[in-house]
């Protein structure tokens, strides 16, 4: 289930209280939200009870920050490194929240591909990774450790299941727009829902874009390129694009510096597990030693 932080981010009403702030200052210790100015709202400070502030991200939403701007600045110059910490480890919370994580991703911990940490905002043709493999074999758990690791670098992500996505998209919660510009689109769970002809029409208009702009993209899913090709609505030409995104400096997957990872060892119970039909056997799988969690 998709959490999002943005839906009711308590602002004042605008009928009874001041609403805009234009003052220039940029509150400290957070997410640039890229706009110049913010919202007041009416949800107390976590520290001294005042009102705090919200303000827009690109991709729609809201970033509603937990302090007013004097306890962030605070915690930004605190002699005190036990309270320094603590409002750090809260800023940085709600940026993986605002990426589309739930509580229960944040404890999720999973030590990332080194493929993975390749990706770059500049625009270059290897900028679509592809993850597959069977139920339970770490490609959300990989997908959730990208989020967390491109967050902690500034970058504007998303994550998303392949379901949410189609269903935000029809109640207006989000923007094709938006998606196309992000830094960082995940899609888990790709190829698994059934949608209809018009609902697939965003899909393809969402990866068409970010592969004309080559942002960086990641996709999971139980089903191979080749059986992604044979199903009613994708269509071939996302898979080529795909394809041609993943592959490496030579036009392979098979190689390590392939963006493609097959994922053959299944976590949940400790033992190898079959890769779905189609896959290539990939010479560097996300096997049980580069795919291990954390302690």
């Amino acid at each position: 289930m998709l959490f999002s932080p943005f839906k009711n981010p308590g602002f004042a009403n605008s009928a009874d209280h001041p609403s805009h702030c234009n003052s220039d200052e940029r509150p400290a210790g957070i997410p640039d939200p890229h706009r110049a100015g913010y919202l007041i709202c009416e949800t107390p400070c976590l520290d001294c009870r005042r009102r705090t502030w919200a303000a827009r991200y690109p991709w729609g939403g809201w970033y509603a920050s937990p302090f007013c701007h004097a306890c962030l600045d605070l915690s930004m110059t605190s002699q005190d490194s036990e309270d320094r910490l603590e409002h750090q480890h809260r800023a940085e919370k709600q940026a993986y929240l605002n990426a589309g994580l739930t509580e229960a991703d944040l404890a999720v911990k999973w030590e990332l591909d080194q493929r993975l940490r390749r990706l770059t905002r500049d625009p270059v043709q290897q900028c679509f990774a592809f993850l597959v493999g069977s139920t339970g074999t770490g490609k959300s758990s990989q997908a959730i450790a990208a989020i967390k690791h491109y967050v902690d670098r500034r970058w504007r992500c998303r994550y998303l299941t392949e379901t949410d996505m189609i269903r935000l998209l029809q109640k207006k919660q989000l923007d094709i727009g938006d998606l196309r510009d992000l830094d960082l689109l995940v899609l888990d769970e790709f190829g698994s829902s059934n949608p209809a002809h018009w609902q697939s029409d965003w899909l393809r208009e969402v990866i068409d874009g970010r592969y004309r702009s080559k942002r960086p993209t990641i996709f999971s899913s139980n089903h191979s390129l080749r059986t992604l090709s044979k199903r009613e609505g994708l269509g071939r030409l996302i898979v080529e694009r795909i394809f041609e995104c993943c592959r490496d400096a030579e036009g392979s997957l098979k190689s390590e510096d392939a963006l493609y990872i097959e994922c053959n060892w299944s976590f949940r119970i400790g033992q190898p597990a079959a890769l779905p039909e189609g896959c290539i056997h990939s010479p560097h799988p996300l096997s049980s030693k580069p795919g291990r969690p954390t302690p």
